[in-house]
């Protein structure tokens, strides 16, 4: 089979365009610094970019005069001869690419950009951007106020969702008029964890005990994107008003290991937790409305898609979301308890569970129980264990042992026995006189 044979059966139309673009961008930037190259690396790339077998013999034979000249090539801008055979390089690595097929020589044709530096907007540029979350893809949004950074945040949950329909999904804080299937609003630590784990019984709408739990994505098999906005806030709140101050760090764990993709938005670097700083090899800079700076993927890693370049027209979301909402996303959870329960959980999803089906325990005997009091009702006890709520959820509302508790219920039972008692015989004295 030829090389361009097997080229038609490389991917889709953008992954082919992307393909040759990065290729030609490596080139010219390759000959960008030509005279930094060794001999040896300049052979390597003919070897390696130049398809054309006539052509690659003589760009071989070039280089080995220039070898027995003992030619150098920072001396390019002053020797006619190498300027030319730079000139011979460049044209061969880049035809080599225009000549694969219609598609390849669309994403090789390159115009160099004077002055500005960067790139309009073009129709497969929203799949590029996106192509890096697909599991454990973690990635960072910055700019100043008004800037674009929830434009952007959103455009980008729609190319995620677009890229696998039946498949992707995004869950955000954002507030969305209207929202399309693919978005599911999560507003609390607890509802994102539960979208991924499923719904307990204690939380599934339309009431009905069920001992099971309704699936969640981790079941499913479905990739989300955690668009989390106004993130910086939640964390340095939470950071100054808990011993837990690696409470998102944490979290970014426990969710790039089922399927998620974290998209974080905040207005500087330093706002963003630590852990997400490190993992993140997507950045996005907005520097004004519809003026973008992506650098994404890691050049050194050919799994990802490297991008590096200032966009200019970026695409307006067709979602319509409240511009003035503050993103309000609250921590309900504690994170150190759950932690606690994937130590002894068979796996990650079941260790989740675990903690939230306990949550809820918890917030049925608040419920019931109402605040701690200095004096536990007992009926009310007694009615939180009629609802098969476990002791220890009644121990962690009231503050009370178990085993202080029984021992009320006890004295409380014998109590009413002998109450009863008393009336029988109450009620047997008018009889016998």
């Amino acid at each position: 089979m030829s090389y361009t044979e097997s080229m038609k059966d490389f991917g889709s139309a953008e992954r082919k365009i992307n393909y040759a673009q990065r290729k030609a961008d490596d080139a010219l930037a390759f000959i960008g610094r030509f005279a930094e190259a060794t001999w040896d690396q300049i052979e390597a790339s003919v070897d390696a970019g130049v398809y054309d077998s006539a052509v690659r013999r003589e760009l071989h034979a070039d280089i080995e005069v220039f070898r027995n000249l003992r030619w150098n090539t920072l001396d390019v801008e002053r020797n006619r001869r190498l300027r030319e055979f730079r000139r011979d390089l460049r044209r061969s690595l880049l035809q080599s690419l225009q000549t694969i097929d219609h598609l390849s020589a669309v994403g090789a044709h390159r115009v160099v950009r004077v002055g500005a530096g960067g790139a309009g907007w073009r129709p497969w540029f929203g799949q590029r951007l996106v192509a890096n979350f697909e599991r454990a893809g973690f990635g960072t949004i910055t700019g100043p106020p008004q800037k674009g950074k929830t434009n952007i945040g959103l455009y980008m949950g729609e190319q995620f969702a677009a890229k696998d329909p039946q498949r992707n999904v995004v869950l955000s804080n954002i507030r969305v008029f209207n929202p399309p299937s693919w978005y599911h609003p999560v507003n609390t630590l607890a509802e994102l964890f539960r979208a991924i784990v499923g719904i307990g019984p204690r939380n599934r709408e339309g009431g009905g005990f069920n001992p099971g739990w309704d699936p969640g994505l981790a079941d499913l098999g479905i990739r989300w994107l955690w668009v989390f906005d106004e993130g910086g806030v939640t964390w340095k709140k939470k950071k100054a008003t808990s011993n837990t101050s690696s409470i998102l760090e944490t979290v970014a764990k426990h969710l790039g290991k089922n399927s998620g993709n974290i998209l974080f938005i905040e207005q500087t670097q330093e706002g963003i937790p630590t852990i997400l700083q490190g993992f993140a090899r997507n950045r996005y800079r907005a520097v004004a409305p519809r003026i973008v700076h992506i650098h994404q993927g890691d050049r050194e890693d050919p799994r990802t898609e490297w991008w590096d370049e200032t966009t200019y027209s970026f695409p307006k979301t067709s979602l319509q979301y409240d511009k003035d909402d503050r993103a309000p996303f609250q921590i309900d959870l504690d994170i150190d308890e759950m932690n606690a329960s994937l130590a002894t959980a068979r796996n990650q999803v079941a260790g989740i569970r675990t903690f939230l089906d306990r949550k809820d325990h918890v917030d049925d005997a608040r419920t019931r129980l109402g605040p701690v009091p200095k004096y536990v009702d007992v009926e009310n006890v007694r009615a939180a264990r009629e609802a098969n709520i476990p002791w220890e959820a009644i121990e962690l509302t009231t503050g009370i042992s178990s085993r202080t508790l029984r021992k009320r219920l006890q004295d409380d039972d014998a109590l009413k026995e002998e109450e009863k008692e008393t009336k029988l015989l109450a009620a047997r004295k008018p009889m016998e006189s």
